[in-house]
């Protein structure tokens, strides 16, 4: 069995789709490997899942806006959600009595699908509805 991966592998496991946008994890630095990162390996290694859906919940409740304000803090969430769990997706609504976030690990397909349509700019909360979040409810 070959313990490595090709390119085309780890471009798949890379992309994170954040609302409806794809993000390239490789492109970006791991935010442990930052200087200023807070916490230290040990109590990296006690966050959840759970944990980290809390936090992004907790930050967007505060400001909606968070991802375009404050995009280094939006991405270090989803390198640690892909990093502690393979997750790769995240939905943020809002039912009108507040956020509601969802996570979940889709197929590479689906993202290769969806990267797609992004290079073609046909890439929107609906179609990323219907082609993720949809099946999976």
């Amino acid at each position: 069995m070959a313990w490595f991966l090709d390119a085309a592998e780890v471009a798949h496991m890379a992309l994170f789709l954040y609302r409806d946008r794809l993000v390239e994890l490789l492109d970006t630095v791991d935010p442990k490997d930052q200087s200023d990162f807070p916490l230290s390996a040990e109590q990296y290694a006690q966050l959840t899942l759970d944990d980290l859906m809390e936090l992004l919940t907790e930050g967007l409740s505060e400001n909606p806006q968070l991802a375009e304000q404050e995009p280094r803090f939006v991405l270090a969430i989803c390198h640690m959600l892909f990093d502690k769990g393979e997750i790769n997706a995240v939905r943020v609504m809002d039912d009108g009595r507040g956020l509601i976030l969802s996570c979940a690990r889709i197929p590479s397909q689906s993202l290769d699908v969806l990267d797609e349509l992004r290079m073609r700019g046909a890439l929107n909360q609906q179609t990323v509805d219907e082609a993720v979040w949809n099946p999976l409810a």
